[in-house]
């Protein structure tokens, strides 16, 4: 899956990354102007990389805990 994949390549990715910042002034230059765009409210590419990781994780917790609060035979 997408996902799958996604995951499974973010360490070459962060590599990938770290390399083109030591490397292209563009690229590094590009970084920090989109951290410090208001809309990133201050957030890395890094941070935003890590979001659909960080997603998963918290929607299981939220329908375990859903799933403890909810009454038997409950039709949702």
């Amino acid at each position: 899956s997408m996902y799958k994949q996604f995951c499974s390549d973010q360490t070459q990715s962060q590599k990938t990354r770290v390399r083109l910042r030591a490397c292209n002034p563009t690229f590094s230059k590009f970084l920090v102007d989109a951290q410090n765009h208001p809309a990133a409210c201050k957030l890395t590419l890094n941070d935003f990389l890590i979001k659909p990781l960080q997603r998963v994780c918290k929607y299981t917790l939220l329908l375990e805990r859903m799933k403890k609060v909810m009454p038997a035979g409950h039709p949702d």
